[in-house]
């Protein structure tokens, strides 16, 4: 199924993607193709049920736009439900979104349109405020470890330590800890970003 010309390079451009171009990305397949191949196979039903069930649990940030039934109604403000239902393609999803979420999933299957460095366009605001964030918690990871050894292992910040801490801080503060169930691979994945930086000594 692979593709390999410059059409895909294109869509590394697009800030927000439907469900279909997402799930033919991640397959390597210029979205175009997804109709020579019914839109279906064994591996691209189970991503498309995977981004569903991610945009009903909301962990995407997407947009909907309002849908026009054939009948000439048009449904203002639709629900995720009923846009799976009427038109998928009022849907799209934030393509930083999507990258954060592939980060949290226990997978190595990243597409190449969101992780291939090669691949990089000039960062817009979003992807510049990721990167920021993730200094900053590379920046918070190694405070931590400098100010207590028990937030460190050897000479390096213990990322599963620090999400601990940060789980039962929340807990006790009534906050919740559900949504930080990740948080030790975002902690995990900043490090590693900047690891060969000279500001830092891991």
């Amino acid at each position: 199924m692979t593709q390999n010309n410059n059409c895909l390079h294109y869509w590394d451009l697009c800030p927000i993607l439907t469900i279909d171009a997402v799930v033919a990305l991640w397959c390597d397949v210029e979205p175009a193709q997804l109709a020579s191949l019914n839109y279906s196979t064994s591996c691209m039903d189970v991503k498309r049920v995977l981004i569903e069930q991610a945009l009903r649990d909301n962990l995407l940030e997407h947009e909907i736009s309002d849908i026009r039934e054939r009948s000439g109604w048009v449904t203002t403000n639709p629900s995720v439900d009923e846009a799976l239902i009427k038109d998928k393609n009022a849907i799209r999803i934030k393509k930083d979104s999507l990258r954060r979420w592939f980060e949290s999933m226990p997978i190595t299957d990243r597409p190449a349109f969101l992780f291939d460095e090669s691949r990089n366009i000039t960062p817009d605001g979003g992807e510049v405020a990721e990167m920021n964030t993730n200094k900053a918690l590379a920046i918070m990871a190694w405070l931590l470890a400098e100010d207590k050894s028990n937030y460190k292992t050897g000479n390096k910040p213990n990322a599963s330590a620090i999400k601990a801490a940060i789980v039962a801080r929340a807990t006790d503060c009534g906050l919740g800890s559900e949504n930080l169930s990740s948080f030790e691979k975002k902690i995990s994945h900043a490090l590693k970003l900047f690891e060969k930086n000279d500001l830092f000594p891991f």
